[in-house]
């Protein structure tokens, strides 16, 4: 039986509460959540507190749907709030400051090797806020995120350091397990439904990057680059690597992707065989690939564990993109351009 190992070390720190609460809204955030949620072996309370596309896309199985007044009538002493990444850092910190208000005990949990500070620093305000624990991926990740403290504010780097545990990362251990014990015969019906032809096939993971973050004043992409831009660089870059062989690129879109603008897309200028594999697992898609392209998505990190030829590709990256999106993982598979 395959047993998650990061998320049981998740559930270590659960115990002692009745009561826990999983709060997402972006898609690595429920990845991680339902990881832990799946390895859940005690007879637990498990509820949700769903917004954004986790509150539209979200499978919880048994877990019971809750707004966060349901959990004010929780015995605080024995609730815990679990949070993970959200896109809007500042609800995250409103989050903490909720509960601490109300004596709830509260976590937070990375899915990503980016972005450390701002779940828990406010700009605007300047107000540092941390959850009771912080459960990271691995020492990479405490050192980014003691470094950005560090730079925001010098004496609160104890309490944060204080407050972090090392859990690994459940989705990414828990999905590359999967992948490694994926048997031949699995394998090969996979590639019998995405590439029959038996094609050399590479595969490019989408994100919305222009959705994300728009354009800048001069109205290019905001971070120098987005998906568009990118599809249109990897034709040429494809045609000239491969110039003799039969290739397939096989699009995955990202859960918050407009699929049907993605499609639109790649009908008028993407000039290489491509197929929309909007109904593919990403781990069909990791799977059957000799080769795999991305941007910053973390799934490029999954399919690097997975032993896969990988590479980020962002031509044009400009330096609100090196300091946002700096990823240690990512960076080490940059592809010049």
């Amino acid at each position: 039986m395959f047993i998650n190992r990061s998320a049981k070390n998740v559930w270590k720190y659960l115990k002692g509460f009745n009561n826990i609460v999983f709060y997402c809204s972006d898609p690595g955030a429920y990845g991680v959540l339902k990881a832990v949620y799946e390895a859940k072996t005690e007879d637990k309370d498990v509820f949700w507190l769903l917004e954004g596309w986790a509150k539209e896309n979200a499978l919880v199985g048994d877990g019971l749907k809750v707004c966060f007044s349901d959990i004010l009538k929780f015995d605080p002493d024995g609730t815990v709030v679990v949070i993970g990444g959200h896109i809007d850092c500042k609800k995250t910190i409103e989050t903490f400051e909720k509960c601490k208000k109300h004596g709830i005990y509260s976590m937070f949990i990375f899915d990503h090797w980016a972005n450390f500070s701002r779940q828990f620093f406010d700009p605007d305000s300047g107000k540092v806020s941390f959850p009771n624990k912080i459960l990271l991926m691995d020492e990479i990740a405490r050192n980014i995120l003691l470094r950005d403290i560090q730079s925001i504010n010098a004496s609160l780097v104890s309490e944060c350091r204080a407050r972090i545990s090392i859990v690994g990362h459940p989705y990414i251990d828990g999905e590359v397990e999967k992948l490694k014990n994926l048997k031949k015969a699995e394998i090969l019906k996979i590639k019998e439904k995405w590439n029959p032809e038996g094609n050399y096939l590479i595969s490019f993971l989408s994100e919305p990057i222009q959705k994300a973050f728009g354009q800048d004043k001069d109205k290019k992409p905001a971070l120098g680059f987005n998906e568009f831009t990118v599809l249109d660089y990897l034709s040429g870059f494809l045609r000239n690597k491969y110039p003799d062989k039969n290739i397939k690129v096989l699009v995955k879109p990202h859960p918050r992707e407009n699929k049907g603008k993605l499609k639109e897309y790649l009908k008028k200028c993407f000039d290489l065989e491509w197929e929309l594999a909007e109904n593919a697992t990403l781990r069909e898609v990791i799977a059957v690939s000799d080769e795999i392209y991305g941007m910053t998505s973390l799934a490029l990190i999954l399919a690097m564990k997975a032993g896969k030829k990988v590479a980020s590709l962002p031509p044009g990256r400009n330096n609100r993109a090196r300091k946002e999106q700096n990823n240690p993982y990512i960076e080490s598979i940059l592809l010049k351009s």
